[in-house]
């Protein structure tokens, strides 16, 4: 061989290993700690230990929770897959510029059964945010971002080899857009992660759909520290304002107790 053909030869070989799979990012999931008592909403509480400090995650919803987990002994961990955890091949975890190489930790989970308004609150900016769903069969959920569907269980949207199903089984997850608004589509027992790029202190959506429970939690890829914190407790009056202005809250609430059934 000569040593041109040796340079090309080693050149190709280059090539092809640069058009693999991009590596993906560790993600900094929620640490959810409890409910928080108020009058109109209701609201779970959290964390996120990043590299840039902790943010404080608040998560208003216009109905009941049907339950939170928040990392105990004795809770179900619903991020398995076949009653195992493998990132190789969970519906949680993908390969490419916003890949998660991790699957959610703990049992940590925020679960709902009502249809209501929602809206997560960042003590900080954040810049990628990403959800991890469970068993969102059925659901039709609208966004005010767009987003990205990272995976999906029973699929290979990476590209990386087919996904496992969920804790629940197996579905589909689809985006909608129309007249700028972004819907999910769940069918079956959809379990999967969505993405949404750019930089947060809020997000909101709405659920319309009933049913026993369909679970989520939250991630990030990073923090951007401003120059003061926005004071959560304060913040809260500002949440029911804003999901009283689209008429959803204080409709015969009742408080449940937490506990993970479905």
């Amino acid at each position: 061989m000569t040593h041109m053909m040796r340079l090309l030869a080693a050149t190709a070989a280059a090539v092809l290993l640069s058009a693999g799979p991009t590596m993906a990012a560790s993600i900094t999931w929620t640490d959810w700690t409890g409910i928080e008592p108020d009058d109109d909403v209701e609201i779970a509480i959290g964390s996120l230990a990043t590299s840039s400090g902790v943010v404080d995650v608040t998560y208003a919803h216009s109905a009941d929770f049907a339950f939170v987990q928040t990392g105990q002994a004795g809770e179900t961990d619903y991020w398995t897959s076949g009653g195992a955890r493998n990132a190789a091949t969970s519906p949680y975890t993908s390969v490419g510029s916003n890949g998660v190489d991790n699957i959610p930790g703990g049992t940590d989970i925020v679960a709902l059964s009502q249809p209501g308004m929602n809206m997560i609150m960042f003590s900080k900016p954040v810049t990628g945010v990403y959800l991890s769903l469970v068993s969102f069969n059925g659901a039709n959920v609208t966004f005010n971002k767009d987003f990205e569907i990272l995976s999906d269980g029973n699929q290979n949207i990476d590209g990386n080899g087919t996904d496992g199903c969920g804790f629940w089984g197996c579905g589909s997850i689809s985006k909608q857009v129309a007249g700028g608004v972004f819907r999910l589509i769940g069918t079956g027992e959809a379990h999967g992660t969505i993405f949404f790029p750019g930089t947060y202190t809020q997000l909101v959506f709405n659920d319309t759909v009933s049913e026993f429970w369909h679970g989520l939690t939250i991630g990030v890829a990073g923090a951007a520290v401003p120059s003061a914190d926005a004071p959560l407790p304060a913040a809260l009056p500002l949440l029911a304002s804003a999901l009283a202005a689209v008429g959803v809250i204080g409709r015969g609430r009742r408080r449940k107790a937490t506990g993970a059934l479905r």
